[in-house]
């Protein structure tokens, strides 16, 4: 595996880019959903937590704006920068720890915000592996070519 220091390899951050506060521990790299707004109305988003679930494709980026990289979570209440990637896309995405992953592997949400080899199925494939990995006995990053979901 390459050693990306960016989530989004190939694509355009700028047509996209979004933010919301932390609801629970985020990572960039990992996958997003919406979650309900906090005490004072403001919008939230939490780790993806449907394995092989659907929903609005959205990734989270590293905090640059703050000096952070690609190995750096958000808190519970930080400001989390995320985008909507679109067809076509390379995105480098957290891999769950222990996955055998070939180029061209489907990859689905793992249901924790990481992602997982897909399964086919009812499962929904967020995209295929662009790279071939094996993350071992931690998450690793996983280049993904981002289908049209």
């Amino acid at each position: 595996m390459a050693a990306f220091r960016t989530v989004l390899l190939k694509g355009d951050l700028g047509r996209r880019y979004e933010e919301a506060r932390a609801s629970t521990i985020v990572k960039p790299g990992w996958l997003l959903q919406r979650d309900a707004d906090d005490a004072s109305g403001r919008p939230q988003v939490k780790a993806h937590a449907t394995s092989g679930g659907g929903g609005e494709l959205m990734v989270a980026i590293e905090d640059a704006l703050q000096g952070k990289t690609i190995n750096d979570s958000y808190a519970i209440g930080d400001l989390v920068r995320y985008f909507y990637p679109e067809p076509g896309d390379l995105v480098n995405m957290q891999l769950k720890a222990g996955q055998v992953i070939v180029k061209n592997d489907p990859i689905m949400s793992n249901g924790d915000g990481t992602t997982t080899k897909g399964t086919g199925g009812t499962t929904v494939n967020v995209g295929s592996a662009d790279e071939a990995l094996t993350p071992g006995a931690s998450d690793g990053f996983l280049a993904v070519r981002v289908y049209d979901v």
